[in-house]
């Protein structure tokens, strides 16, 4: 991981930058015995090295380069200027190239223009991405070990609500202060109160994430994982940090393991109130209409004065004929959700 970076300038014979993590050793004092001067310093926090060219750090870094104001960057060892795992990764090395941009190590200064600096950069990157690609493929292995075993292999924040994990104990239990919501919900809902935000309501939990609550096994002892991330997508964010990987199905690979022997709600009231849902959203779904209307203008249409997308309204007047509501098509700065935060 990627801690700090600091660029050095004006050579004996023109700018160049530096570049290197925080280390024991006195960068700046490595920087004065080779002739150079510091030109700016950059601090990046929580990036690796695999996604580093994708900061706004790297972007600055770069346009110094192509600027022509530096013409060499010191990093502690390759791997803090790039782990390869994608080539993506590899062409946004090219400016080094380029530019005849020096990359200066501890015990190595790497020129990409020359064919032993090609090989021993490219190398050096590679392997860094590998070993970094194999670390991943071990952490999750031992993660799906501890998921079978029925223990937590994750953080605080991807349990339910009143769901906890002790890591010196290596066991599961419910939070006394927040798990008689659940419960007051469960009970709610098996006495004949199917209108999830009128629960939401009573026991202070959000509906958008009630339902999910009532549907997980979590609180009859039972954790189960029926998705698992996609490891051969990647997602990062336009800062550079990492983002989530898409979630999908494991298909005949479920993990259901047991977690606790006294559970908050029953089986048999666990099942009545997934009977209870799971009628609720069929009454939902046979009152749609069965063909659904297609407004175009929704995925193409653009507003003429600010160019926001175009969304469709509808009011209490309905076609005479077919019954049908009559729809008209809205800015999206007009929306009650972006009201006031877009352009009018």
């Amino acid at each position: 991981m990627l801690d700090s970076c600091k660029h050095i300038g004006t050579s004996r014979r023109r700018p160049w930058a530096c570049r290197a993590t925080t280390a024991v050793r006195s960068d700046e004092a490595d920087i004065d015995s080779r002739g150079y001067k510091l030109i700016a310093s950059f601090k990046v926090i929580g990036v690796g090295g695999n996604d580093v060219t994708l900061s706004p750090e790297f972007a600055q870094l770069t346009s110094l380069i192509e600027g022509r104001k530096i013409d060499a960057v010191v990093v502690s060892e390759v791997s803090r200027l790039a782990r390869v795992d994608r080539l993506e990764s590899l062409a946004a090395l090219g400016v080094f190239a380029t530019h005849n941009c020096l990359i200066i190590t501890q015990d190595q200064t790497i020129d990409f223009n020359t064919p032993e600096g090609w090989l021993t950069g490219g190398l050096f990157t590679i392997l860094a991405g590998h070993e970094k690609m194999e670390m991943r493929r071990k952490i999750q292995a031992a993660k799906e070990n501890l998921r079978r075993s029925g223990k937590c292999p994750s953080g605080p924040q991807t349990l339910p609500r009143g769901l906890c994990y002790s890591r010196k104990d290596q066991k599961f239990y419910y939070d006394p202060a927040t798990i008689g919501s659940v419960q007051e919900a469960f009970r709610l809902v098996d006495s004949g109160i199917n209108n999830l935000a009128e629960v939401a309501r009573r026991v202070g939990i959000k509906r958008t994430a009630l339902r999910g609550i009532l549907t997980n096994e979590s609180y009859v002892g039972f954790r189960v994982y029926t998705h698992r991330r996609d490891s051969s997508v990647k997602n990062s964010r336009a800062d550079g940090r990492q983002a989530d990987r898409p979630k999908i199905p494991r298909g005949e690979d479920v993990i259901r393991s047991k977690i606790i022997d006294s559970p908050a709600v029953t089986a048999e009231q666990f099942a009545r109130v997934a009977a209870i849902l799971a009628e609720s959203r069929r009454n939902h779904l046979s009152s749609l209409p069965k063909e659904r209307r297609v407004h175009l203008c929704t995925t193409y249409g653009r507003c003429g004065f600010c160019g926001e997308p175009i969304y469709v309204a509808t009011n209490s007047r309905r076609d005479k004929n077919t019954g049908e509501p009559f729809c008209f098509y809205c800015c999206k700065s007009q929306h009650p959700a972006k009201k006031g935060k877009l352009p009018r």
